[in-house]
């Protein structure tokens, strides 16, 4: 399947004017997630809020990667938290709680006025710039309108685009979308799996044995290029410490997929996920490289692809970026986008950079802020 046309900005977030209903609700600056998490998870229960912007998901990432200093930009009407946002500040940068191993960022709101009463408060603090990104374009199309607002200098752009595939219809409708040539490879490995032994494929939730799934998967996952590029799970304690934790708390939360492919209880292919609010989020995945003439993660993906057709899911998101692998089982990209604003007199060289050189600039702030 050939690389798709990236798609375009979805519509803005409907808003009211700057006096709608949360113009005036307070705004607070909270430093600890713990002390939020019970209402940020009501919160983002009421908005539907993927896993990557919840507390069990932000407090491990900060334990693991965070530096500089927490900023939970959060607002309040009438004393229910209606909008927060994860932020860090450092160097006089107030910048996402996010980083490569973050599929998706963004803000969390009960409704648009609430996100745009936040968005209007994220830029009123004091910072030389503020730079988000991993956002869907609707929520930068937000923080636009706030900097327009205010007559505050602005930079938006495309980050990444990222392959889903949207359920509906019957599996094997859906596979008769695919490439012949996908499914002829894939029947081929599959007979030559079943000549070695018996294949057997699981997805667990972790409830029982978590340690020990994990302890299986996250060398699979760790092994070949990932290693060598240090990527990988398991590239330092700190980032196999974060895995673990997140895992944990999804596994509390029933969200937590592991699935592996055996033989003869062996395995061969691993892939971590979350199954949450009808969706499958694929997060990690690998297997044994001195067994890929059998292409077991492929086999691996078509099988858990599968299951979300059978279990009535909405969609199954690959996350991360348009890679061919990817591509070959589906078009549909979900684009993501970063955003800058600038604070004058400070921040102005920063804009002019964006403005004045190669896009690029505007990726690099956005990474290494």
């Amino acid at each position: 399947m050939s690389r798709p046309p990236l798609p375009p900005p979805p519509r803005p977030i409907p808003t009211s004017s700057p006096n709608a209903r949360h113009a005036n609700a307070a705004v607070e600056v909270d430093r600890s997630v713990d002390r939020l998490a019970a209402e940020w998870d009501e919160l983002a229960d009421r908005a539907g809020a993927p896993p990557f912007v919840r507390p069990g998901w932000i407090g491990p990432w900060w334990t693991a990667f965070g530096t500089g200093r927490l900023e939970i930009v959060a607002l309040r009407a009438e004393g229910r938290l209606v909008a927060l946002v994860p932020l860090r500040r450092s160097r006089g940068v107030l910048a996402a709680a996010a980083n490569t191993h973050t599929p998706l960022f963004g803000l969390v709101a009960e409704d648009g006025d609430a996100a745009a009463a936040l968005a209007r408060a994220v830029l009123a603090r004091r910072a030389r710039r503020v730079s988000l990104l991993y956002m869907r374009s609707v929520e930068v199309e937000v923080f636009r309108s706030a900097a327009g607002a205010i007559r505050r200098p602005s930079a938006a752009g495309y980050l990444e685009a990222s392959p889903y595939v949207e359920i509906s219809g019957s599996w094997e409708d859906f596979q008769k979308g695919l490439d012949s040539k996908l499914l002829r490879d894939l029947r081929r490995r599959r007979r030559r799996l079943d000549e070695v032994g018996e294949v057997t494929i699981e997805v667990l939730d972790g409830r029982e044995g978590l340690d020990g799934l994990l302890d299986e998967g996250f060398p699979l996952e760790s092994s070949g290029w990932k290693a060598e590029s240090g990527t990988s799970i398991l590239s330092s304690p700190e980032t196999q410490a974060f895995y673990r934790e997140v895992a944990a708390w999804a596994a509390g939360r029933g969200i937590l997929r592991l699935a592996f492919l055996r033989v003869d209880g062996r395995p061969l292919a691993f892939q971590l996920g979350f199954e949450d609010g009808g969706a499958y989020y694929f997060m990690k995945g690998g297997y044994d490289p001195e067994q890929r003439q059998f292409a077991a993660q492929k086999l691996l993906v078509q099988a858990v692809l599968e299951g979300a057709f059978a279990s009535g899911l909405r969609s199954f998101e690959f996350l991360g970026e348009d890679e061919a692998w990817k591509l070959e089982w589906t078009d549909a990209l979900r684009r993501l986008d970063l955003f800058h604003a600038f604070r004058p007199p400070l921040g102005l060289a920063e804009w002019a950079a964006v403005r004045l050189g190669p896009w690029k600039v505007a990726r690099v702030l956005a990474t290494r802020s």
